[in-house]
């Protein structure tokens, strides 16, 4: 127990060292509002202004993120809903062109694949 208490008194001790003065800190208060207040220093920026500034830029970056976000998601959705086959040159077979390839071959076996809606082809005239 007694260690605990001398170790906190020294933790304390050692932080209040540190600690500026009531003095010069309200020394750097009065300075940093006076600079807001004329604004001869061309390279200073007020807390306020500089909040101002990365509170907009956050909004801005946040809203960009959410954007690409919601691009990608309806890519994936489109991507999802597309079933079809990208071959070499381009050439793009989906559903509709493997009904209709089955059915002029004459097989009826790919109904029977589960999972897959198969779209109705109209029959050869």
């Amino acid at each position: 127990f007694l260690a605990i208490i001398v170790d906190s008194y020294a933790s304390v001790k050692a932080d209040t060292e540190k600690a500026q003065g009531l003095v010069p800190e309200i020394i750097k208060v009065t300075h940093h509002g006076l600079r807001r207040i004329y604004k001869k220093d061309k390279d200073f920026i007020s807390d306020q202004v500089l909040h101002g500034y990365l509170k907009a830029e956050l909004l801005r970056l946040t809203s960009a993120e959410t954007e690409a976000q919601d691009k990608q998601d309806a890519v994936q959705e489109i991507l999802k809903s597309t079933k079809a086959v990208y071959m070499a040159g381009g050439v793009r077979v989906d559903l509709n062109d493997i009904a209709t390839l089955l059915k002029q071959s004459g097989t009826n076996s790919a109904q029977s694949v589960p999972g897959i809606k198969w779209p109705q082809v109209a029959p050869e005239t």
